[in-house]
């Protein structure tokens, strides 16, 4: 995790704060700092890096503050350094999926001054704080994830009366491996008990995986586009459930969708075909035994384009109001080709067949599954993040009445954060018994700290 710290850090101390600065930087440029015993300054410039970005490539920027163990980890906004194609491509098909505009999106020299304030979490007090800045190179058919910069660290010395613990704690996978995969957060896989039949009319949901074909075209190509990446996603995904006794995937929704251009026959034909094409790629290389796959014909993409159309700026397309009106008034799709090709001598359609490109797919939309939801790891997972967020005493009353042995470790530290010390021990002894590796730490760090007290008390 802390690769490439070529940053030397001096420390200036304070009464109970510890703040640091990069020395070869002036205090303008580089900041992190306590502001208060609630509050850290970040102040840092961000860029893409060492990194040669071609215009089919995007640099994902990702600063965080993390402890010096990576027990826990606070992201701050990711910041999006892109070539031109990929950003036209990646912002239209945000677009279709309905999400928003994604922001803020720069140019692959662009540079960016980040300055903010961080809501303090109640671990950050009790260990050294590294400001880090983890960069991922997403291109068309690769996903990297490159070397971690950290740049400078603080830490928060607390009053020896408060002498404490860094709790340890780790999420608690369900007991089946859909619901392990949703809370990893794959957005593909739904409940079968959430399944209804795909509506035309609307956006694809989010997070569908789509597979992109060249014109009039329909065979599978995994090296096209970013194919590789949608294909391994679906993959992944009917490996690890179909090898899980606990859940299986019952249901999988394929569309197939052509771009505007061209016949409505044909294009229909092509938007069947490509769904088809990809139901049988996923038949013969996975698992499916015992899925219904589901192939649906979006035939051409006229709502995609509409939508494309209504986000577009006027800078990128000045003509887009008189477009939309003939899509308004054209219900035939053959005649609405004509006017579009015919408006104002071709010029605006020739700008309309650069978007055309992402229309041209098979679009894996849902996969659903069947399991008996694992509903303690939830309740226990939400006490997590009320712990993480300050939020003790809910993480308590949540977990006093949850019968589960993998509470334990997370009940002690919600003890431990409201002041009931003796109740936390018993539950890290009960969770170490039953082989909880994060609460041999805790029972550790709690039984020095019991020690430190117990010392300074006699003194």
């Amino acid at each position: 995790m802390m690769k490439n710290l070529n940053i030397y850090i001096l420390l200036f101390l304070c009464p109970l704060l510890v703040s640091a600065y990069a020395a070869e930087e002036s205090r303008d440029s580089l900041l992190f700092e306590w502001q208060s015993r609630d509050s850290l300054h970040v102040h840092l410039r961000l860029t893409a890096g060492d990194v040669s970005l071609k215009t089919d490539y995007r640099v994902l920027v990702t600063p965080y503050v993390t402890s010096a163990v990576d027990t826990f980890v606070y992201p701050l906004d990711t910041v999006e350094f892109a070539g031109r194609r990929n950003r036209k491509y990646n912002d239209r098909m945000a677009v279709l999926e309905n999400q928003p505009r994604r922001f803020p999106v720069l140019a692959p020299l662009d540079t960016l001054w980040l300055d903010t304030l961080l809501r303090v979490e109640p671990w950050m007090r009790d260990t050294t704080l590294w400001l880090c800045i983890a960069r991922t190179l997403d291109g068309c058919c690769s996903f990297d994830t490159l070397d971690t910069e950290c740049l400078a660290q603080t830490r928060y010395v607390q009053p020896a009366a408060k002498a404490g613990l860094t709790p340890v704690l780790s999420p608690v996978l369900p007991d089946n491996a859909a619901e392990q995969l949703v809370l990893e957060g794959e957005s593909l896989l739904s409940p079968i008990s959430d399944y209804t039949p795909f509506d035309l009319n609307l956006p694809y949901p989010s997070g569908a995986a789509h597979v992109r074909f060249n014109q009039d075209e329909w065979n599978v190509d995994a090296g096209f586009s970013g194919n590789v990446l949608a294909l391994q996603r679906i993959g992944k995904i009917l490996e690890r459930v179909q090898a899980d006794s606990a859940s299986r995937i019952v249901r999988i929704v394929i569309t197939g969708t052509a771009s505007p251009d061209g016949p409505l026959p044909k294009n229909r034909r092509l938007a069947g075909l490509r769904a088809d094409a990809l139901k049988t790629y996923i038949e013969t290389r996975f698992d499916t035994a015992g899925v219904v796959i589901e192939t649906v014909n979006a035939g051409e993409g006229w709502g995609n384009l509409t939508a494309l159309l209504r986000a577009a700026t006027v800078d990128e397309l000045p003509e887009r109001e008189g477009l939309l009106r003939i899509i308004e008034k054209y219900s035939d799709p053959d005649r609405r080709e004509h006017f579009l090709r015919t408006y104002k001598q071709g010029r605006p359609f020739a700008r309309l067949l650069d978007m055309f490109d992402v229309q041209r797919t098979a679009s894996v939309v849902r996969l659903y599954y069947e399991a008996e939801s694992d509903t303690a790891a939830f309740i226990m997972n939400d006490a997590i993040r009320f712990i993480q967020y300050g939020s003790y005493q809910t993480a308590v009353d949540l977990l006093e009445s949850l019968d589960d042995n993998r509470r334990y470790n997370i009940l002690g530290t919600a003890y431990y954060m409201v002041g009931r010390r003796e109740e936390a021990m018993k539950c890290f002894e009960q969770a170490a018994i039953l082989g909880d590796e994060d609460a041999y730490e805790n029972l550790k760090q709690l039984t020095q700290s019991n020690e430190q007290l117990k010392v300074r008390s006699e003194e």
